[in-house]
């Protein structure tokens, strides 16, 4: 019987000694996980609201060009000004699409025909922005799919 005590609270120390080791172990395992998580999330946030600014900004700033260049309104200064910001756009939104997903390779085609029509503005296809407009939402669509599987 003294056996039996002494085996038991033995058994009981060890048991003890494990959880006071592994417990914190565990718990910094699990932080971990979350903080990556957390950080992860708010990257891809992030890199939503720049993608939405960015093709928000392309697809009012090409027609705008159109219609001024249309009417002879434009000034020069100023539109080489716009001209230049969105060719900026065009550059970041590159850098921020992965080359290897289809829809953003399309995406940035897209955007290069939208753009290159600044430059041929007797061929202005309006329906063109729509395209640019339902790519970037399904896009931005599966991204807002990844930050809310990762929460």
């Amino acid at each position: 019987m003294a056996t039996d005590s002494s085996n038991l609270a033995l058994i009981s120390l060890i048991v003890a000694g494990l959880a006071v080791f592994f417990g914190p172990l565990v718990q910094l395992i699990i932080a971990k996980a979350q903080i990556r998580s957390t950080v992860l999330s708010a990257n891809r946030q992030r890199w939503i609201d720049q993608l939405r600014e960015l093709i928000s900004e392309i697809i009012t700033g090409v027609p705008e060009l159109l219609t001024h260049a249309e009417m002879n309104t434009i000034d020069t200064a100023a539109g080489i000004e716009k001209s230049v910001r969105i060719q900026f756009c065009r550059s970041k939104l590159a850098l921020m699409l992965n080359p290897l997903e289809e829809d953003h390779v399309r995406l940035l085609h897209l955007v290069d025909k939208a753009i290159d029509m600044m430059s041929k503005p007797d061929s202005p296809n309006p329906l063109l922005f729509d395209e640019i407009t339902k790519l970037s939402q399904k896009i931005l669509k599966q991204e807002w799919i990844r930050v809310k599987a990762n929460k």
